[in-house]
């Protein structure tokens, strides 16, 4: 994953998942930038639209390679 920002572009790596008081917490380095990122119940509906998204990608992605051989 990368992050494309005003001041370049970072490759992205997850570094540990953890649970904050119940919450999952997402600690990722960007470079050489630490960074954590929390989750709330009202990030869910924007976690499984991502997912969804993501896996129709892979989907596709994988139908289109298969018809090119």
């Amino acid at each position: 994953m990368r992050v494309q920002s005003p001041v370049g572009e970072f490759p992205v790596k997850i570094v540990s998942v953890r649970l904050d008081r119940g919450r999952p917490e997402l600690h990722v380095a960007m470079g050489a930038w630490r960074s954590k990122v929390s989750l709330e119940r009202a990030d869910v509906p924007l976690v499984g639209s991502i997912l969804l998204l993501l896996a129709a990608i892979f989907v596709a992605g994988g139908r289109l390679s298969n018809h090119s051989n």
